[in-house]
Parts: structure tokens; C-alpha cells; sequence
């Protein structure tokens, strides 16, 4: 039997995104392992549930952990005993280290998944160095690198990958388009909602910032989501108006269709889930012009691109959202673009990149 091997740092990554290509997989004989660290009981379960097994690894974001060398070694143990015919790895740390284990071991495809370079137009110089250069070594390690953005594609060919042969693009992960609809919302109130993770990254701090000058007294802002500045930016919005924390929710389809704007002001993405999950709803978007975001958005098309760190830029896109026309016609373009990202197109995708395997056999 064919043996497939999917690694992360950690399986939410795994099972929020991944499990359909690996049930397809699956229905083509494989029998499929995910690899990675249990962060939330219920994504490990989840996998399992899906009849894949999982194989229990820490790995550390910081590249000279000692966790990182010990699941090295495990790894290259279990490399010398097991043979797969596919390894497709995801998250940097992870994705790095698993191929270094891999090498010269008679694995099959070794393939990775760039869901965001850490090295991207605008990352401190610090981060071209390590992360630039870490994936220079790992090129002789890697048959296919996968990217979901153009601005990857671009960097993944001055890493020596070469389009149509060891570089590919595909539209990322994709969605399950028929979970998202677009009902006729009530109410008067332009209902904004943020979604993802509360760190530094999402940046929900600044868009607080901005929103204290926001002058619309009938809009709102929900905040979706849990993490490490949750304290600080409840903190914050104490002075604000309209402004509620709706915490970790699975039921995004509903808070989408109950909001009429989606926010997202990350600093760097890869291709948003969150945008592509608003878009799926018919909702227009609000996002910083960065690697990802702009890949999906058409400026005033199916949303509104603003600069980071640009507060009148914000304001203005925020303004003119309020406006239910201007949201229609937007939100209803989006539903059209976000097609070519569908679940069935994107798994369609990565099995064309899967069957390298035979012409390699």
C-alpha cells in the first residue's frame, strides 16, 4: 500500500486545512499519517475521525530550539525505518526540518506548501537572512514547492525552482463554497466583523485606533477570535463604542452572514481563509494591501485595499462601506471570483501535483 506522510507544527493547521486532500488520498489507496504536535484535542480528533492516523511531534518556532533537534533525530529514525511515497509538509520550522530529516533516506515526492514566506516584500532584513537562506539549503532537499500567492511565486523562483516543473501555483487550500450563504441581512447598522487570531500580526490594534475616529454612530465591530492580546485590546476597546469580542467561534458562516463587512489589517498572510470565506458569503472586503490579501481582493471591485498603517485610508474605506449599494456591488463580484478557489477545484489541483509521483516512479 502507498503511504503518505502530512507534517505541521501543530494538527489544527492539519485539520483546519488540509483533510480533504488527504481524504482524496485516501480514496486513491494511500494510507495517510499526519505528523505534528496536538495544540487542540479537538483537530487531532478531527483527523482521526477522517481515519487518519496521528503521529505525535513537537516542533519549536524558534530555529535553534532544542525540541527542533530531538524531533530531527526522531524523525530521521523513523525515515530510516518507513518509506512513504509522499511527504508534503507545511509550516516553515516544521517544513525545514522534516525535509532535512527526509534526505537521502528513499522517501518518494518530497513536497512543500509555502503558506506565507517569512521573507516577503516589506520583512525586516532579519528575516531574508534567516528565512531566505534556510530555504535556500532546503531547495536540493524539496522535488515541488507548492506556492498560493504571486509574490511567493516570484521569490520561490530566485530560490532556484523552476514554473511547471519543480514550482507550482495553485489557489491555496480552498473552501467548501456551498457552507456560505448570502441571506438579506436586517437592520440599519453597517455591521463590520474581524476575523483571526489576536496577535500582533492581525493588527486588530490598529484597526481599534482607527475605529475611535470612526464617526458612524449606527456601525458596529465584532472581533472574532482568541490569543495572546485578548486582554490588551478588550482593554482598549473599554473607550470605544459599538465595539464586541465574540471570541473563538467554529460557526463562521454565520457570524459572515450576519455581518455586512469583512476587516482584515494583518501585516502579512499567505492567501486568507477569512477573506476567502467572506467572499464565498457575498460580502465585500476591507484589507491591507499586502502578499495574499491583494491576490484576492480587485480594488473596487469586490472590496477596498488600504495601506498599512495609513488611518485615513482606513477611515475612508470604512466609510464608504456604509453604504449598501456600494456593498452589494462589491460583495456580489467577490462571490463570483472566489469560484476558481472552490474546495473541489483546489483538491483537483494538488492531485494533478500528486501524480508526479508515477512519472517519477
Amino acid at each position: 500500500m502507498k503511504k503518505a506522510l502530512y507534517v505541521a507544527s501543530v494538527f489544527s493547521h492539519l485539520a483546519c486545512f488540509h483533510i480533504p486532500f488527504m481524504k482524496a488520498l485516501k480514496e486513491q489507496g494511500f494510507l495517510v499519517h499526519a505528523l505534528g504536535k496536538t495544540d487542540r484535542i479537538d483537530a487531532r480528533e478531527k483527523l482521526q475521525e477522517a481515519g487518519i492516523s496521528c503521529i505525535e511531534m513537537s516542533f519549536s518556532r524558534s530555529p535553534c530550539s532544542l525540541s527542533n533537534l530531538k524531533a530531527y533525530k526522531k524523525l530521521r529514525r523513523r525515515f530510516r525505518a518507513h518509506q512513504y511515497d509522499i511527504i508534503h509538509v507545511h509550516t516553515p520550522a516544521a517544513a525545514f526540518i522534516t525535509r532535512a530529516a527526509a534526505r537521502n533516506t528513499g522517501q518518494g515526492l518530497v513536497i512543500y506548501t509555502a503558506h506565507g514566506f517569512h521573507f516577503y516584500k516589506g520583512a525586516p532584513k532579519l528575516n531574508w537572512l534567516l528565512y531566505f537562506s534556510a530555504e535556500k539549503i532546503a531547495r536540493k532537499w524539496t522535488d515541488i514547492l507548492v506556492t498560493i500567492n504571486q509574490e511567493d511565486y516570484e521569490n520561490a523562483k530566485r530560490l532556484g525552482y523552476e514554473p511547471g516543473k519543480s514550482l507550482v501555483y495553485t489557489h491555496g487550500v480552498g473552501i467548501n463554497i456551498a457552507e456560505f450563504t448570502v441571506p438579506d441581512k436586517e437592520g440599519t447598522g453597517t455591521v463590520f466583523v474581524c476575523i483571526g487570531e489576536l496577535n500582533k500580526n492581525k493588527n486588530q490594534e490598529w484597526l481599534l485606533d482607527v475605529w475611535k475616529d470612526f464617526k458612524d454612530p449606527y456601525a458596529e465591530l465584532r472581533i472574532i477570535g482568541d490569543g495572546p492580546l485578548e486582554k490588551k485590546l478588550k482593554g482598549k476597546a473599554k473607550k470605544l463604542k459599538n465595539v464586541k469580542f465574540l471570541g473563538y467561534r467554529t460557526d463562521i458562516a454565520k457570524q459572515l452572514a450576519d455581518a455586512d463587512v469583512l476587516i482584515s489589517v494583518s501585516h502579512r498572510e499567505g492567501l486568507p481563509r477569512n477573506v476567502m470565506e467572506a467572499m464565498a458569503a457575498g460580502k465585500p472586503v476591507i484589507g491591507t494591501n499586502v502578499r495574499g490579501t491583494r491576490d484576492l481582493i480587485k480594488q473596487k471591485e469586490t472590496g477596498l485595499l488600504v495601506e498599512l498603517g495609513n488611518r485615513f485610508s482606513l477611515l475612508n474605506a470604512l466609510s464608504a462601506m456604509t453604504d449598501p449599494i456600494v456593498r452589494k456591488r462589491y460583495g456580489e463580484a467577490a462571490k463570483k471570483v472566489i469560484q476558481n478557489y472552490s474546495e473541489e477545484k483546489t483538491v483537483d489541483e494538488m492531485m494533478k501535483v500528486y501524480s508526479r509521483l508515477e512519472e517519477s516512479e
